[in-house]
């Protein structure tokens, strides 16, 4: 018996994370801004730079600092 592999796709008028180019910026469904430094099959190393949480502690784990998130992230490439 074979097995086939769940296709995903991401929510409309969105992207995945790994299917923009090195140097893009993106905002996430959640309202995180960030550019995407490098990718690869595991991850994403971004560099964030707004949130839209007023909580302190959460902006400071997000903000100017780099963070690896999920390849499969959904995105807004931002001036699109």
């Amino acid at each position: 018996m074979s097995e086939k592999a769940i296709e995903t796709k991401p929510i409309k008028g969105y992207v995945f994370i790994k299917d923009l180019e090195e140097g893009t910026s993106f905002i996430t469904e959640g309202g995180l801004e960030g550019t995407l430094i490098s990718n690869n099959e595991g991850s994403a190393l971004c560099y964030f730079t707004k949130h839209a949480s007023n909580d302190e502690d959460v902006r400071k784990y997000w903000l100017k600092n780099t963070k690896r998130i999920a390849p499969q992230t959904n995105v807004k490439q931002k001036g699109s």
